[in-house]
């Protein structure tokens, strides 16, 4: 087997089943394989493993420390949510204070709407006559080029 550059890859499987049943070590709960080829028993690559733990096998101790940690994980993702919720339910709060202070004919930096739509219209028709004439130099250029 030639060695291989790079990091190992884990696959780890909790499996709720016996998976080693009729193997010699059908008693221990934890197996750790790796992909061989069948006819020469040579391993193909040495940094991919496959790690099966079968969670029926566990004595009393090892079964109420992995629902602990089971536990522990649900409860995070819980915390988590709850505050992601929290958070949102803040946010849309903040959108609809705002939403109420433009009906009031103000934005929410306290200008009156009336400035911010002259604003607007300003810059749009800016915008256009700058758009009207490059596209009137880019047609006469095109045109000429066309003679």
């Amino acid at each position: 087997m030639r060695e291989r550059q790079g990091n190992p890859v884990y696959t780890i499987g909790l499996l709720n089943f016996n998976f080693a049943e009729g193997l010699q070590n059908a008693k221990r709960w934890h197996h750790e394989v790796k992909l061989m080829e069948v006819d020469t028993h040579e391993v193909l690559y040495d940094k991919l493993i496959y790690i099966y733990v079968e969670i029926p096998k566990f004595d009393n101790q090892e079964r109420k420390l992995y629902e602990d940690s089971v536990n522990a994980y649900r409860d995070i993702v819980n915390a988590i949510r709850t505050a992601e919720k929290k958070k949102f339910a803040e946010g849309m709060a903040k959108g609809e204070k705002a939403a109420k202070v433009n009906k009031e004919h103000k934005t929410p930096d306290g200008l009156p709407q009336k400035h911010m739509i002259k604003c607007h219209k300003n810059y749009k028709q800016n915008t256009s006559k700058t758009t009207n004439k490059t596209q009137r130099k880019l047609q006469m250029k095109y045109s000429e080029s066309y003679k």
